[in-house]
């Protein structure tokens, strides 16, 4: 089960027509659907969240590096094997509504880079947390070990040295070099060279690495869903309780 791309025209409506692709930003649907669930909504809700949280995993599993790209194509034919796919993407001009496209633009490995992005561990904790099923925590894992070992980097020491001494001379005899951090990749499908970009988005922190925290944490009233509610950047709101009437 996948959320397909539906493309259509406001001026040609039979121009519409279904793309068998996911981006990953849409990984957060089961964990939304879950706390529906537990907040109230049709419990068949829950149902499409188990399907859509087994489909953003495998959208890492499938993948050389267990990394997902920022959008797979899901074949639709049985006879192909692969189900999940990483294209590179042809992109066209068309000047005939509905006809074959006439002028090839650019020819880019769109869709196969990685930006730690936390849509899906977002939903696997979310999923823990509601149906206490451990599988969940063992996706997550498998997620963050694939993270250290293909977007971890080592800070340069002489780099790092340069930079204390000029700031802080006082201390850099004393000084122990930390890791530097993780960066996006280009090529998910690469395990050999898998393209660091040298850039660390600030939602790797703020977002991807607080969700796998809660994933992991033993303490189940952390942030009780109960008690916050998480914006869409992670950042975790009281629950007033409603006036009594």
């Amino acid at each position: 089960l996948f959320s397909a791309l539906l493309k259509s025209s406001f001026t040609l409506p039979e121009c519409r027509s279904v793309a068998a692709l996911q981006d990953h930003l849409v990984c957060f649907l089961p964990g939304t659907l879950a706390l529906g669930v537990h907040n109230g909504l049709p419990g068949d809700h829950m149902d499409l969240a188990v399907q859509l949280m087994e489909t953003c995993y495998q959208m890492y599993k499938r993948m050389e590096t267990g990394l997902s790209p920022e959008i797979a194509h899901f074949s639709m034919q049985a006879s192909e094997g692969q189900d999940v796919i990483v294209k590179v993407r042809l992109c066209f001009h068309s000047f005939r509504p509905c006809q074959t496209k006439m002028l090839l633009v650019v020819l880019q490995p769109a869709d196969r880079h990685n930006l730690l992005r936390p849509e899906t561990v977002e939903s696997l904790f979310y999923m823990h947390r509601f149906t206490k099923d451990s599988k969940y925590r063992d996706w997550g894992w498998d997620i963050l070990q694939s993270f250290n070992k293909y977007t971890k980097v080592p800070t340069d020491p002489l780099l790092l040295g340069f930079i204390t001494l000029a700031v802080f001379p006082n201390v850099f005899s004393s000084l122990k070099v930390p890791g530097g951090g993780y960066t996006s990749i280009n090529n998910v499908g690469d395990p050999a060279n898998p393209g660091p970009r040298d850039k660390m988005e600030s939602f790797f922190l703020g977002e991807t690495l607080k969700y796998l925290y809660l994933l992991f944490s033993d303490d189940m009233e952390l942030l009780s869903l109960d008690k916050y509610i998480f914006n869409t950047e992670a950042h975790p709101l009281p629950i007033w309780p409603s006036p009594p009437k």
